[in-house]
Parts: structure tokens; sequence; C-alpha cells
């Protein structure tokens, strides 16, 4: 129980930082930056963890996901996630639509051999116009002390039409 504990308080801390340290840059302000480059993959979660779009609603403006874990770990995840548009070389941050934008520090476990679905609002973000996107949300195994080696990203791609 007391790990169960520390695994939930350090998740909360992670939310927390990520979400203060979030990049509100705008698409301007990323001019020749990659985000792939940003991208965590952890060596033993890189091809055994996976994410797909399971459905698009765009009259309700959402987008589900599906993490599928096929590893041997318990996975975490939380609220947070990011949307990226292709510009037709970089893929760039799509901004958000409140600056102070917080999300829920919850952890959801993932369970070896299991997938949970995420329904993300995508009215969080400007305005989507027509193109390819994707949303990434971070995974990690819950250990008494996470290190940034411990988190996984996790992308699905997807096309919006307006």
């Amino acid at each position: 129980m007391r790990r169960k504990i520390i695994v939930v308080t350090m998740l909360c801390l992670l939310l927390m930082v990520s979400v203060a340290c979030a990049d509100n840059s705008t698409v301007d302000e990323l001019e020749g930056l990659e985000l792939s480059s940003l991208i965590h993959f952890h060596p033993q979660l890189e091809n055994i963890v996976s994410m797909v779009v399971s459905e698009i609603d765009r009259s309700e403006n959402q987008v589900t996901v599906t993490i599928f874990n096929d590893s041997e770990y318990e996975l975490m995840t939380g609220e947070h996630f990011t949307v990226e548009v292709f510009d037709g070389e970089y893929w760039r941050n799509v901004p958000w639509n409140d600056p102070y934008i917080a999300f829920v520090d919850i952890g959801y476990a993932i369970y070896s051999d299991d997938s949970m679905d995420f329904t993300k609002n995508l009215t969080l973000v400007n305005p989507l116009a027509s193109g390819l996107y994707r949303i990434r949300k971070s995974v990690f195994r819950p250990i008494d002390r996470p290190i940034q080696d411990d988190v996984h990203d996790v992308i699905a791609e997807f096309h919006w039409e307006t």
C-alpha cells in the first residue's frame, strides 16, 4: 500500500512539473524545431507499448485513443496530452487555448497485457484546420524514484477535416 501511495505521489509531482514547464510557445516561436527530437523512448518499452486513435468525433471535437501495454510492466499515465500538427516538414505543438491549462493529477494504471481508452477534448487547443495531427502521451514504469529514462512517449496520428 505504501508503494502505491509513493507511486501516485510521484505521478502527481511529475504531472505538476510537466504542466508548470509546459511549452506555451506559438508555432512561430518554434520555427525550425523538430519535436520528434524531444520525444522520450524507453528502450524496454519502445516496441511493446503503443497508442492508436480508436475514434474521432468531429461533432464533439474529441479523439479517443487506446494505449496498449504489451510489456511485462504495470505502466502509469495521467490526463496530460499534447497535440501536434505536421506542417509538411516538422511536427509542431498546437498551442492551448488557455496558457494556464492544467490537468487532473491522477494516475491511471495500465496493467501488463492490457489496454486503456482516453477521450481527449480538442477544444482545449486552438481550432484545428484540416491536416495531419498526432496526440502524444507519456507513460512510465512506477518505481520509487522515477527518472527521465523511465518515461516513454506514445504517439497516435490522425487526419482532421473541417
